[in-house]
């Protein structure tokens, strides 16, 4: 049986978002508990298991159920990586990762644990990585959708022995960071700024704090930064929908 591990995006339960409507595309009908779902075909192919985990991005659009204060993004991704890591460690077999938007940099951080850290002895398990919308996309990714550039993250993460599938659309920023030009450097500069905000504040005051984080000027000022953060909540981020059968077949072909 191969165990596909979902992760959610900012402010989703592990059973919403496109990782999850992968899950849903697989043999059999799934049912869940919460926690975890087996997707069963004849030869119960598929074992759906959610990744939970607090799926926080501080000050930026929290929903009115969110805690107070709020986690910062940088401490969430953490929490997500030590939770997927647990599930990993718990069931033993191949295994494939899915992950949205904030779920796809735990994916990315997963995909580190596995080349050169704590998820080593599981690496000759893992069958093949899908994400929607990539914060971590790498330059050498396989990837869909037409968007190019970079994840905006900058995460580096080492070359992979399994399968690496991403799907971008132009005008997503998390996905389409163009590398080394001073437009992606602001936008890096302004993410991670955000990421390692945690509280519940106004634009205003999120724009000043993230203006004192930042190291280097950015042209266009705290308007740039407000344009930013907003272009971060409108943008194409949310139009995958289109690809999931595409990805879902991928993950089936793994068990034919």
């Amino acid at each position: 049986m191969i165990t596909y591990f979902g992760v959610p995006g900012t402010w989703a339960l592990f059973d919403a978002g496109f990782q999850a409507d992968v899950a849903r595309e697989l043999p059999g009908t799934g049912e869940w508990d919460g926690v975890a779902a087996e997707i069963l075909g004849q030869a119960q192919q598929f074992r759906w298991q959610g990744v939970n985990y607090a799926a926080a991005f501080g000050p930026v659009n929290p929903p009115p159920w969110a805690p107070v204060p709020t986690p910062s993004y940088a401490d969430s991704v953490l929490g997500g990586v030590r939770n997927a890591v647990d599930l990993i460690n718990a069931i033993p077999g191949p295994f494939v990762l899915g992950g949205y938007s904030q779920g796809a940099e735990v994916v990315g951080r997963l995909r580190r644990e596995l080349v050169a850290g704590s998820l080593r002895h599981r690496l000759r398990d893992c069958r093949l990585s899908i994400t929607f919308g990539d914060p971590t996309r790498q330059a050498d990714d396989e990837v869909y959708g037409g968007g190019d550039g970079i994840g905006i993250s900058r995460l580096a993460i080492p070359p992979c022995p399994f399968r690496c599938v991403t799907f971008a659309l132009p005008g997503d920023i998390y996905c389409t960071t163009p590398a080394d030009t001073q437009a992606g450097d602001d936008m890096h500069a302004v993410y991670k700024a955000l990421t390692s905000l945690g509280g519940n504040i106004d634009m205003i005051e999120l724009v000043g704090q993230v203006m004192k984080l930042l190291t280097n000027p950015i042209a266009g000022g705290a308007a740039a930064v407000e344009a930013m953060i907003r272009t971060m909540k409108l943008s194409a981020h949310g139009n995958y929908g289109p690809f999931v059968g595409q990805a879902a077949q991928m993950v089936r072909e793994l068990a034919a």
